[in-house]
């Protein structure tokens, strides 16, 4: 084979070395555009996580006060317990104090009966107490008669008139 050349002999190297440069260029500057696009996008990733760490710290402020409100209703609700348990304890002792008061007014309710049965016998022992002293009262002044007369006759009263 035999190769016939018209004209000079074409560099086939430095043919090569200008398209590498050429497509290097090329690279170079698709490169260059591609950094620029990942820079812009690098800032909007930045701007996104700003954003995400914003809401993040507005997070942490709300479940920080959540915590404090959580804390708060931990006492409200211990509180709330002891109330509860109080006002069990004045039912109880208000059931106690009533059922007491059911007793008192039973008994009341007998003495007032009693009262009402002794007023009954008082009213019955005074009119023969009355009766009794209204006797007396005359065999006392039976007495002082049978003494005055014995004075002035001058001798004792018997024995067989003391009756």
């Amino acid at each position: 084979m035999t190769v016939t050349t018209v004209g000079p002999a074409p560099d086939i190297e430095s043919e090569l070395s200008r398209a590498w440069i050429a497509v290097g260029a090329a690279l170079l500057g698709n490169i260059r555009h591609t950094d620029v696009r990942f820079d812009a996008v690098d800032r909007r990733f930045d701007a996104v996580d700003r954003r995400f760490d914003q809401v993040d710290a507005r997070f942490d402020r709300v479940e920080s006060r959540l915590d404090r409100v959580e804390t708060r209703l931990d006492g409200v609700e211990t509180r709330l317990h002891g109330v509860e348990t109080r006002l069990d304890g004045v039912e109880t002792r208000l059931d106690r104090v009533e059922a007491r008061l059911d007793r008192v007014e039973t008994r009341l309710d007998r003495v007032e009966t009693d009262l009402k049965a002794l007023r009954g016998q008082v009213n019955r022992f005074e009119v023969a107490t009355n009766e009794r002293f209204d006797r007396l009262d005359g065999r006392i002044e039976y007495l002082i008669g049978l003494i005055i007369r014995a004075e002035t006759k001058g001798q004792e009263p018997s024995a067989a008139t003391d009756g």
